[in-house]
């Protein structure tokens, strides 16, 4: 299935896109230029970090977090 759909190639385009904005925070900037795994790494072999945000809607101009949870 992700011989035809390569995710990590169109996440490294997509990436090189925005690092082509002069406008992009420092620290945004470096999280997008860390390396990549493979496409041949297993998933079981990487450390990753998940999070999930609680808020009071969608507009951050007028709402807010509630919760933030992580794993």
């Amino acid at each position: 299935m992700f011989k035809r759909f390569k995710p990590l190639a169109k996440l490294t385009k997509q990436r090189s896109k925005a690092l082509a904005k002069t406008t992009l925070p420092k620290n945004l900037a470096l999280l997008l230029g860390a390396k990549l795994p493979q496409d041949t790494t297993l998933i079981k072999d990487l450390e990753f970090l998940a999070f999930d945000i609680e808020t009071t809607g969608l507009n951050p101009s007028i709402d807010h977090i509630l919760s933030i949870g992580f794993v």
